[in-house]
């Protein structure tokens, strides 16, 4: 008896280990780490990346104006991507494939799949734990004052890093403490909570699984006195177009550097790089101007050209 029921109970491991309804395996090993670096083909265009951290997301198309950027929801192993408050797409884990999944709002909608690379780890600046090399150091850092508190930080990309961590000094000491990681395409940081009127240095390190590089040369810049400074003009902001049909939600994200713009349940969007002259960003896309964003306080006037999607003048809010 003793014997008989140990078989069932492993005919009954076997059975559930096995299990196919209806001719579909029931998939146990399913990995929920959706962080990580992830690869494949959009619409053509190989080495498509989408980095995902803790609680952010950042697409880029090698041969493209495209870069995109948001948070997300996770449930279960797919997440739903959003920029600002509007979701545009999923993303399901199954082992290390994912499949995208981008809406119509999107200049290459559909369904792509996307394969999980090494992702980034973490050690002491110039320490390596094995297997490839650490990377080298970052190059060409820059740091520029945007306002009494806020301070953006760039850097030339690193072949073999995954992510960057990011350091910072206060005047002359040579004390560094973490301002925060960034994950890949991304090469810049924006530091916040800063004392008006004073200089920061900051160095970069670049990092994958094998480790950490050393320290970058520093970049420095020194914030503006209380009151004073330039407009913010990086994050989201958002308003409304009409047509002689329907109103529709128009949404354009600024990053140190770069921005993008597409309009809810419509097929427009667009992206690029911007310059900064005191108030006014002039936006770009392939190094054609396609429009100024002007900044009031909390208040966008966007004005966009024929070479845009979506030619006008609109009025956004800060989000």
């Amino acid at each position: 008896m003793k014997k008989a029921a140990v078989l069932a109970g492993l005919i009954s491991v076997l059975l559930v280990s096995t299990l196919v309804i209806a001719g579909c395996e029931l998939v146990t090993n399913i990995d929920g780490d959706i962080t990580g670096v992830w690869t494949g083909t959009v619409q053509g265009h190989d080495d498509t990346t989408i980095v995902i951290n803790s609680s952010e997301w950042y697409l880029n198309v090698p041969g493209t104006s495209i870069y995109k950027h948001g948070t997300y929801t996770l449930s279960g192993n797919t997440a739903t991507l959003m920029v600002g408050d509007d979701p545009i797409g999923t993303a399901t884990i199954n082992g290390n494939t994912m499949t995208l999944i981008l809406g119509n709002y999107f200049r290459f909608p559909g369904t792509y799949y996307l394969t999980k690379d090494s992702k980034s780890g973490t050690s002491t600046p110039g320490t390596s734990t094995g297997g490839t090399s650490a990377p080298s150091a970052p190059t060409n850092v820059k740091a520029e004052a945007f306002s009494s508190s806020s301070i953006s930080v760039s850097w030339k990309a690193v072949s073999g890093a995954t992510s960057y961590n990011v350091y910072y000094g206060i005047g002359s000491s040579t004390t560094k403490e973490l301002a925060g990681t960034v994950m890949l395409p991304e090469t810049s940081y924006t530091h916040t909570g800063l004392l008006a009127n004073t200089t920061y240095r900051y160095y970069i390190t670049a990092v994958n699984s094998a480790g950490e590089s050393g320290y970058s040369d520093y970049g420095f810049a020194t914030t503006s006195s209380s009151g004073g400074g330039t407009a913010t003009v990086t994050g989201v902001w958002k308003g409304t177009v009409s047509d002689d049909t329907a109103t529709y939600t128009v949404t354009v994200n600024v990053t140190p550097g770069k921005w993008s713009l597409f309009v809810l349940s419509t097929s427009i969007t667009d992206s690029g790089t911007y310059e900064l002259d005191g108030n006014t960003a002039t936006l770009q896309d392939g190094g054609v101007t396609v429009g100024t964003a002007a900044i009031s306080g909390n208040t966008m006037t966007l004005v966009l050209n024929n070479n845009s999607a979506y030619p006008g003048t609109y009025s956004l809010t800060k989000q």
